[in-house]
């Protein structure tokens, strides 16, 4: 194989493998194929510098030991998450009671449940747990049990 073009294949298994890696940390974090094949592609890359030249194999070591320990100092500080960090605060609630539904109330469901949707109990739009397999819209139900603040109902029969 040509000198250069062997440089050149082991340039771009190493670009392509580090690519890979950001994509997997940045897109897709988690041990997804893409980070494996980044790490194989980078280790493909190593091995091929040293069968073009056993000093370009050694400088290719060197350089993605050291190009791997800049990416992780630089992304394992914490002003480089405070960057892309979500900082809203989700201020919605699920069904605090703050009204008195009790067991027995009458309702009418403003939506499917299949098992869960809405329902119409009290003046109050809430949300409802069928304790039927599943209750159509419109459909007039009773308040069967509440737990952990969750209301089940059954239509009414």
């Amino acid at each position: 194989m040509d000198y250069a073009l062997a440089l050149a294949l082991v340039f771009a298994l190493f670009i392509f493998g580090f690519g890979l890696i950001m994509f997997e940390i940045f897109v897709f974090p988690g041990i997804n194929v893409a980070g494996i094949v980044g790490a194989m592609m980078v280790l493909a890359g190593i091995y091929f510098s040293y069968q073009v030249q056993p000093l370009i194999g050694h400088l290719s070591l060197v350089g993605a030991i050291t190009f791997t320990s800049l990416i992780l100092y630089k992304f394992l500080k914490p002003k480089t998450w405070e960057k892309v960090s979500l900082k809203n605060e989700i201020k919605g609630q699920a069904n605090h009671l703050e009204i008195e539904i009790e067991v027995g109330d009458l309702g009418v469901t403003i939506s499917k449940l299949s098992p869960m949707g809405s329902a119409f109990i009290k003046n109050k739009v809430v949300e409802v747990h069928a304790m039927d397999i599943l209750i159509e819209n419109n459909v007039e139900i009773k308040v069967a049990k509440i737990e952990d603040n969750k209301i089940f109902v059954k239509t009414i029969e």
